[in-house]
């Protein structure tokens, strides 16, 4: 399948004992880890593709993956 054939919503989220991981199919979009350093509150590292960064909630973290898969998935290639 091509990469115009793919559908953009249908992804899976799997979860992990530090964190949650993006897929689709067999292929792994994103992830999503918690972060916490001594003397600063629990956060949510994330990472999609060339994407990275912090929020403060799991469900802002997953939503910030979903956004850029789904952009990642309808931007061609310029190279």
């Amino acid at each position: 399948m091509t990469r115009s054939g793919k559908r953009l919503l249908s992804i899976q989220w799997e979860r992990a004992y530090h964190g949650h991981a993006c897929w689709l199919g067999k292929e792994k979009l994103g992830v999503v880890r918690r972060v916490q350093q001594p003397g600063a509150p629990l956060c949510y590292a994330w990472q999609a593709g060339q994407c990275a960064g912090k929020t403060d909630t799991l469900k802002e973290a997953k939503t910030l993956v979903e956004q850029t898969v789904v952009l990642d998935q309808r931007q061609f290639a310029l190279f």
